[in-house]
């Protein structure tokens, strides 16, 4: 991000989640997810390529992970940055746009 200021810098928000934490994380439209840590923003680093900048929704399960919808499918923040989230050998690689998670099962809104 250009201004630690504004954690959006060109984009546009779309999700706001409280962290288990305290942690405040924003989902963006450009910047991918931006935690508010300290004081300070940080953008959170992905091992996905560029899709995963446009996050549509962000989802923190009760065991504490958080989920991030993106362009890219759903990822997981794991050890500070953002990696593919995987049930065994199931993941998600289509964009997702929704996540809600119903007495533990999770429920993924995408194209099809």
């Amino acid at each position: 991000m250009v201004d630690q200021g504004n954690p959006l810098g060109a984009s546009t928000l779309r999700r706001m989640v409280e962290l288990a934490d305290g942690r405040l994380g924003l989902a963006t439209t450009t910047d991918g997810v931006a935690l508010l840590e300290g004081g300070a923003w940080r953008r959170m680093a992905s091992t996905e390529k560029g899709a995963a900048n446009s996050a549509f929704d962000m989802r923190l399960r009760a065991d504490g992970t958080l989920l991030v919808a993106t362009e890219a499918g759903l990822l997981r923040e794991r050890d500070g940055a953002l990696e593919r989230w995987r049930d065994g050998s199931f993941a998600v690689e289509e964009p997702v746009y929704a996540i809600l998670e119903h007495e533990g099962d999770l429920w993924l809104g995408t194209r099809d």
